[in-house]
């Protein structure tokens, strides 16, 4: 992979560079869930119909975040496959989608920071325990994810942030009065 005359290697350069991806599409999302786009999209995720009503164009919507999810999924992609060397076909199937799903159970479904909380998590325990417990550390990888969604629903964000937190408000905060006490 190379960017002008700069060729990247394997390594932490690599790393790097990964992590500012990382960076700059989580930024960008959060951008656009807390613009009026994303708050087109979440009413349109409540009521398509009411969306629909309100004058959004729904179909448009959905062309446009179909588009963006299938640009960064195309980003990790081409990511994978330098840093792998090889992608097969068998790379599309059950194991990979389901893992991916995990690590947002894990995380906390419904926030941007929870699928990567539990990729960072879910793959370290993974490196600790195949590295401790050679031959029964996916069984203990999966008690451990079955605990967790069976206690955090909500994921491990939900041990730093309320619902209320998670979930989020639109628009503006409300100003703070300076008539004495709230």
């Amino acid at each position: 992979m190379t960017l002008g005359s700069y060729e990247f290697a394997e390594g932490p350069v690599f790393y790097y560079l990964a992590l500012a991806f990382l960076i700059a599409v989580y930024l960008l999302c959060r951008f656009l869930t807390r613009s009026q786009f994303g708050l087109a999209l979440a009413g349109l995720r409540e009521n398509e119909q009411r969306i629909s009503f309100f004058g959004y164009k729904v179909q448009h919507l959905k062309a446009i975040i179909f588009s963006l999810s299938g640009a960064i999924a195309g980003l990790a992609g081409s990511l994978y496959a330098f840093h792998e060397g090889f992608v097969w076909p068998n790379m599309l199937g059950v194991v990979m989608s389901t893992q991916v799903v995990l690590y947002v159970l894990f995380g906390g479904a419904g926030t941007l920071i929870g699928a990567v909380i539990g990729t960072v998590v879910i793959e370290s325990v993974s490196f600790w325990l195949s590295n401790n417990y050679q031959d029964i550390w996916p069984i203990i990888l999966g008690v451990l994810l079955l605990l967790v969604i069976l206690f955090r629903p909500a994921g491990l964000i939900s041990l730093i942030l309320s619902e209320r937190e998670r979930v989020g408000n639109f628009g503006r905060p409300p100003k703070k009065s300076s008539h004495g006490p709230p």
